[in-house]
C-alpha cells in the first residue's frame, strides 16, 4: 500500500498543476543575460546586478551605489502547419524578435533601495501566407507586453533585507484572418 502512494500522489500531483503549463507558450524568461547563463537557477537568491527587481526587490540592498542592467535578447521561432495528410500550408509562421530588458537600481541612504525595471515577460507572433489552409481563422497573431517593475527595498540588519515591487503590465494584440 505504501509504494502505491508513494506513486499515486506525484501523478496526481502533476495532473493538478498541468494546467498551468498551457500559458508557457507565451512566456518569455529572456529577463536578464545573468539568468539566461544559469538557466535562472537560484534567480530568488542570487542579487549580483540590478536585474534582481524582477525576482527578489530585496535583493538590491547587496548592491552599493547605482547599478544598471540591460539587455536584447534575439528570438526565432519557426512554425510550420501540416494538415491530416502531412501537407504542409502556409510557409514558416515565425519570425525573428527582440525581447529586450533594462534594470536601474539605486541607494538612496545606507539602507534605503530603490529600483525599476522594464522587461517583456509574454509575447508571441505568427504570420501565415495569405493563401494558408486556415486563413479563415487566423494569418497574423502577435502579442506582446511591456512589464514596468518599480521596487524599493530597505535593509533592516545585515541578515535581513525586506523588498516590494509592483508589476504594471500593458498587453498589446494584433490578430488578422481572411474573410470571405
Amino acid at each position: 500500500m505504501n509504494k502505491m502512494t508513494l506513486r499515486a500522489l506525484p501523478a496526481l500531483l502533476l495532473l493538478a498543476f498541468s494546467g498551468a503549463a498551457s500559458a508557457a507558450a507565451f512566456q518569455l524568461l529572456e529577463q536578464n543575460a545573468s539568468g539566461l547563463g544559469t538557466a535562472y537557477a537560484g534567480s530568488a537568491a542570487v542579487a549580483d546586478n540590478a536585474s534582481t527587481i524582477y525576482f527578489n526587490p530585496a535583493g538590491m540592498t547587496q548592491l552599493g551605489g547605482y547599478q544598471l542592467s540591460a539587455g536584447l535578447t534575439g528570438v526565432r521561432p519557426n512554425y510550420e502547419y501540416r494538415d491530416q495528410a502531412g501537407v504542409k500550408s502556409g510557409g514558416d509562421a515565425g519570425s525573428w524578435g527582440a525581447v529586450p530588458n533594462a534594470y536601474l537600481s539605486g541607494q538612496l541612504t545606507k539602507d534605503l533601495f530603490v529600483g525599476v525595471g522594464v522587461s517583456a515577460p509574454f509575447g508571441l507572433a505568427t504570420e501565415y501566407d495569405s493563401a494558408w489552409a486556415g486563413r479563415l481563422i487566423a494569418i497574423k497573431s502577435k502579442i506582446t507586453t511591456v512589464n514596468l517593475n518599480p521596487s524599493i527595498a530597505y535593509r533592516v540588519n545585515d541578515k535581513v533585507s525586506l523588498g516590494f515591487g509592483l508589476n504594471y503590465q500593458k498587453i498589446d494584440a494584433e490578430l488578422t484572418r481572411t474573410v470571405v
